[in-house]
């Protein structure tokens, strides 16, 4: 069976149109994508700022402590 240069022509712009709606997906898909993963990069850098607070205040709240140890200690230590 012979294909003519109409039918070939016809199915070569359907392969065309196949491909060109195939690749208008691919790029919805990732341009989903880019924005979950920005969505994501946003949410990772709240949760590095939100422990990056709480280690300050862990340092602080250590260091206090420190203090209020070496203070006691100074107190309650005998004078001669």
């Amino acid at each position: 069976m012979t294909v003519s240069l109409e039918e070939e022509r016809a199915l070569d712009e359907q392969r065309i149109a196949d491909f060109s709606a195939q690749l208008a997906e691919a790029r919805q898909r990732a341009d989903s994508l880019a924005t979950s993963l920005i969505e994501l990069n946003h949410r990772a850098a709240a949760t590095r700022d939100s422990r990056a607070a709480l280690e300050v205040r862990q340092a602080e709240a250590t260091a206090r402590s420190g203090f209020v140890r070496e203070s006691c200690m100074a107190e309650l230590k005998p004078t001669t």
